[in-house]
């Protein structure tokens, strides 16, 4: 027979390492002002991109994102083809682009 303990310990990131981060999503942020250079920055850097199909206005979360009310505030202020400064995410820093616009009404055939 065996015996078991599990203890849990909480791992949180150094101020250096959360600083880090916020610099390459800074840098990442300043060198992808545009559709185009945010395509090219993702596969320089090897950073993830995640397509989210569509976002309510009145979304809490974001797939893959968590809670992330403040980014989809941001995404409704803002227009095609803007691109965000760094939102952090509690455990990560995420730079928005929006890519398309729903027009209100009825949705396009083509995208049904």
């Amino acid at each position: 027979s065996y015996k078991i303990a599990y203890m849990a310990k909480t791992i949180a990131p150094s101020q250096e390492t959360i600083n880090d981060a916020l610099n390459k999503a800074n840098v990442f942020a300043g060198n992808s002002r545009d559709l185009k250079s945010f395509d090219e920055n993702v596969k320089k850097y090897g950073y993830n991109k995640i397509v989210v199909p569509e976002v309510e206005g009145t979304a809490f979360t974001i797939q893959g994102m968590g809670d992330s009310r403040a980014a989809v505030r941001w995404i409704y202020e803002n227009d095609l083809g803007t691109v965000s400064e760094p939102q952090d995410m509690k455990d990560k820093y995420v730079v928005i682009a929006i890519t398309d616009v729903q027009a209100s009404g009825l949705l396009n055939a083509t995208k049904a």
